[in-house]
């Protein structure tokens, strides 16, 4: 594993070497107060002031020092001859604790001076999250070595497409095997313990923050794991249960359905209801009826639809009188009784 060297010349090394300090110390909460530690790096030599507490004792703070210098002495810092170690009271005036240790000297390599790029932002790598996986996807993809496979795969394949399907196979069951071999070796319960004393420190540092971040995260997964169930068991929508005004029902009305395709058969026989009038009943059938008696004299078939003409009034009673009409197609026969240009029976026969 490549190990990181830090040259504290450079802001972001010496950002990092605080991380690095500050997450050491923050298993010594007992004694000191680790996020008010000050950095300062001048002339090859590094100070660390650690602000103790009041409660801390000088074999507290020796044994702390000893750790931390052997800390210290360990990381491959760059640039760096002297490192310095002070320990103040909570007034920030008293000094607790002094001591100084010289380390292995290595000198920072100059930077290659490169052309500067005009009108574009460079940004410098491993700045952001994934940056690794990032370049190594694109060093894969512009090898000259991986677009010559990926000719000789596709060429195999079309001469020989059940042996690309086995060596597919094969190949996945390699990769398969591979998989659960890792699973099986992978230090999952180191991890589990480096995870969790990370997460102790991240609480130790500041218990309310780190209580609101952890219920955050909560209730987002909450509320994507809930969201994720009703969108699978989300019932079908029900016209019947929609209020009225959100769904338009014109053209599913009798009126619309019945006289679409006009004509005498089981769909427009259906469509017929007692209330009707000769001349709706006609148009949803497609024609004139044929009456089973004569018309009555006084007043045709024909004038049921025509609610203002006014029969002589000795005829009255004689034009409520039901009259039977029949329409015939094919083999389909439908009745209809009208009395007072009414609909009041239907019946229908197949013959």
């Amino acid at each position: 594993m490549k190990t990181v060297k830090l040259n504290l010349q450079e802001e972001a090394a010496r950002q990092k070497l605080r991380q690095i300090a500050v997450g050491f110390l923050t298993d010594r909460l007992e004694a000191i107060a680790p996020e008010r530690t000050r950095f300062q790096f001048d002339r090859q030599t590094l100070s660390l002031t650690v602000y103790a507490l009041e409660e801390a004792t000088a074999a507290q703070l020796e044994v702390i020092a000893e750790a931390l210098q052997e800390f210290l002495s360990r990381l491959p810092l760059v640039g760096v001859r002297q490192i310095e170690l002070e320990f103040l009271a909570p007034d920030e005036v008293t000094v607790l604790w002094q001591q100084g240790f010289a380390v292995t000297y290595e000198a920072p390599v100059a930077a290659i001076a490169r052309p500067e790029r005009r009108g574009q932002t460079v940004r410098r790598r491993g700045t952001y999250p994934g940056s690794a996986l990032v370049a190594r996807a694109r060093h894969w993809l512009t090898t000259p070595e991986t677009w010559q496979q990926a000719g000789r795969l596709g060429t195999r394949a079309v001469r020989d497409p059940k042996g690309a399907l086995v060596q597919t196979g094969v190949f996945l069951q390699a990769k398969f095997g591979e998989t659960l071999d890792w699973i099986d070796t992978f230090p999952w319960a180191e991890r589990y313990h480096q995870l969790w004393e990370s997460q102790r420190r991240r609480h130790r540092r500041n218990y309310v923050k780190a209580l609101i971040e952890d219920l955050a995260v909560f209730f987002v997964v909450a509320l994507v794991v809930l969201s994720g169930i009703n969108a699978i068991s989300m019932a079908p929508i029900s016209l019947s249960r929609l209020p009225a005004g959100n769904h338009d029902t014109t053209l599913s009305s009798q009126r619309y359905r019945c006289a679409f395709l006009p004509g005498v058969n089981k769909t427009n026989y259906l469509c017929l209801s007692q209330g009707m009038g000769y001349r709706q009943v006609t148009s949803i059938l497609g024609g004139e009826g044929k009456p089973m008696v004569a018309p009555t004299p006084v007043r045709p078939l024909a004038d049921f639809a025509n609610p203002k003409a006014q029969p002589p009034r000795e005829t009255t009673n004689i034009q409520k009188q039901p009259v039977v009409v029949s329409w015939s197609q094919g083999n389909f026969t439908v009745n209809a009784t009208f009395a007072g240009d009414r609909l009041i029976r239907k019946a229908y026969r197949e013959s």
